[in-house]
């Protein structure tokens, strides 16, 4: 049997706290991620996904929460929607 591991469990509750940050904040990426990182200590970071990781996690949430439509293939298919509009 498998003991408890506590530094995974605060990697867990610190990538949940990155989330939220991410979805109540118009900070940077790695300002969002490396303040809810901050006081993680060693045994965690061991078991944290890595900077680019994290940082894709949190373009990814934001991309979810704007809507934001995909990368087109070509400029015929580019289509900007009117909220991008000036």
């Amino acid at each position: 049997m498998d003991r408890p591991n506590p530094g995974k469990l605060v990697a867990m509750t610190a990538i949940t706290a990155v989330k939220r940050k991410a979805e109540d904040s118009d900070e940077m990426m790695g300002v969002v991620v490396q303040s809810q990182l901050a006081d993680v200590g060693e045994a965690s970071q061991e078991v944290l996904p890595t900077m680019n990781a994290m940082k894709q996690r949190v373009q990814h949430i934001r991309r979810k929460l704007d809507n934001v439509p995909p990368k087109p293939k070509s400029l015929h298919d580019l289509i900007v929607p009117e909220k991008y509009r000036m």
